[in-house]
C-alpha cells in the first residue's frame, strides 16, 4: 500500500491530551487519525454534527458549564442553595436563567 503524509497544526495541550488518550487505548496517533479518515470516508461526511451555535444552544452550554462548576464546588454551594430551598440542578438552572433575564432587562 502506498501511503501519503498529512501535516497539520494542533494546539500543544490538545496534542498532549490526544497522545495520552491514544496511549491509554493502545493505539498510535497515526492509527487514530487513520480511523477518523476511514470513518469520514465510510459515512461520506464528517462523523459528527457541524453547526453554528444558536443563542439557545450557547445559553444551554453556558448553563451546563455553570452547573458543572457549581457541582464541582459542592458541598459548600449545594449547602447554601439548599438553605434557600434549591434542591436540584433544574432548580439551579432556573435560578441562573432568571438571573440572566433580569440582568438583560436592567441593561436595556
Amino acid at each position: 500500500m502506498i501511503t501519503s503524509v498529512i501535516n497539520f497544526k494542533i494546539n500543544t495541550k490538545n496534542k498532549q491530551v490526544f497522545e495520552d488518550i491514544c496511549e491509554k487505548l493502545g493505539i498510535s496517533i497515526s492509527s487514530a487519525l487513520n480511523m477518523y479518515v476511514n470513518k469520514v470516508i465510510n459515512s461520506n461526511g464528517i462523523p459528527f454534527e457541524l453547526r453554528v451555535a444558536t443563542n439557545e444552544l450557547q445559553e444551554r452550554e453556558r448553563l451546563r458549564l455553570t452547573l458543572t462548576a457549581f457541582n464541582q464546588n459542592a458541598p459548600s454551594y449545594k449547602e447554601m442553595a439548599s438553605k434557600q430551598g434549591i434542591k436540584t440542578d433544574e432548580d439551579i438552572a432556573s435560578m441562573i436563567t432568571q438571573m440572566r433575564r433580569d440582568r438583560r432587562k436592567k441593561s436595556t
